[in-house]
Parts: structure tokens; sequence; C-alpha cells
């Protein structure tokens, strides 16, 4: 990020619509050159305006939604850990697992044994 760059209120409320965008969208396979045109930015001054609203980039913030929602529907349904990939943008298990475990530091299956174990406990 630029020392010193601060976007306008006006490109801080359009990233706000763009983040809100990525979390109504954790299931779909989104490219910063889909979200350039939907929000008639180019992508260079997406990916720079982005940055500097949330601190990460586009595809940081993507994966942290997804990760948090996975998270969500590991503690709340029992539904399968492919499933859960599924609603969150993973087509492949593995690849899921692999995220989430970089993520949370458990496996999926790990994660939703940990998390009934505490709520067991308290």
């Amino acid at each position: 990020m630029d020392k010193g760059f601060s976007p306008s209120g006006r490109q801080v409320a359009l990233m706000r619509k763009i983040g809100r965008y990525l979390k109504g969208h954790p299931d779909e396979s989104i490219t910063l050159s889909q979200l350039s045109q939907r929000f008639g930015l180019p992508v260079t001054t997406l990916k720079r305006y982005f940055r500097a609203v949330y601190g990460m980039p586009v595809s940081d913030y993507l994966r942290q939604v997804r990760m948090q929602k996975a998270a969500r529907l590991l503690r709340s349904t029992d539904q399968t850990v492919l499933w859960v990939a599924g609603q969150v943008g993973y087509l492949n298990g593995s690849k899921f697992a692999a995220a989430f475990k970089a993520a949370t530091g458990f496996s999926p299956s790990g994660y939703r044994r940990e998390e009934k174990v505490s709520w067991e406990i308290k």
C-alpha cells in the first residue's frame, strides 16, 4: 500500500459495498475481473482501494469470509464436511480442508469435535 494513500469517503463506501457483496456470495467463484466489471472500477484501482480499506487483498478477505462461514456451519449443522465446503465455494474437499486448517489450525472434522467438546464443558 502506498504511504499516505487514503481513499475518499465515496471510495470507502464502494469498497464496503464490495465487501458486503463478497460476504453475500461466499459460495461463488468470484474473480477480480468480475468485481471490476460489476462495480465499474479498473482492477488495479479496486485492488488498491480494497487493500487500503480492509488491510488485505480481496482474495484474503474472501478466504476469511469463507472460513468464518464454514466454521459457523460446522458448529451449527451436522452436514458433511463436503457439503460445508460447497457452501463456501470449494468443489474439492481436500482443498477446503487444507484452507480451513491453514486458517484455524484444525481440520474441519477436528474443529467440529473441539467445538462440540467446548459446548459440552460449558
